[in-house]
């Protein structure tokens, strides 16, 4: 009975072969992931780093800990979640100049797109080592 499996078997390989043979190159290939990163997702990250390595020059962080915080960085679930984190903080912070930090839209509703995160460096220096400790907490290290 094995060998009738494997015989079996070997007579439909032409047939696969033909049949792959027969499709274009580009089907035979996996989708590629989409790895695309919106504007504003980029431009936290981007602000993000630039704020770890300033901390870093100023010798309150670690390579190691810069090096976590741009791994972290890499995965969008993590980087909204961060993003979201630091809008909640810098809206409950009772700041004078908040409406100026976050626009909001029409609905008054914080509009994201349009955070400036650039100009808030010196709040994600102080919001980094809260990032350090949620990635030390939910053990990702």
């Amino acid at each position: 009975m094995r060998n009738t499996r494997r015989a079996s078997y070997l007579l439909l390989l032409p047939l696969v072969l033909l049949a792959a043979s027969a499709l274009p190159a580009q089907d035979l290939q996996p989708p590629a992931p989409n790895v695309t990163v919106s504007a504003q997702q980029s431009d936290f990250r981007v602000a993000v780093i630039k704020a770890s390595r300033s901390l870093m020059q100023q010798g309150k962080l670690t390579r190691v800990q810069v090096l976590r915080i741009r791994v972290a960085m890499l995965s969008p679930a993590f980087r909204n979640h961060a993003e979201e984190l630091a809008v909640v903080q810098i809206y409950y912070s009772g700041d004078d100049q908040t409406e100026t930090y976050l626009p909001l839209d029409s609905d008054g509703k914080v509009d994201k797109g349009q955070i400036d995160w650039e100009g808030l460096i010196n709040f994600l220096e102080k919001f980094i080592p809260l990032l350090l400790q949620l990635l030390e907490i939910f053990g990702a290290t």
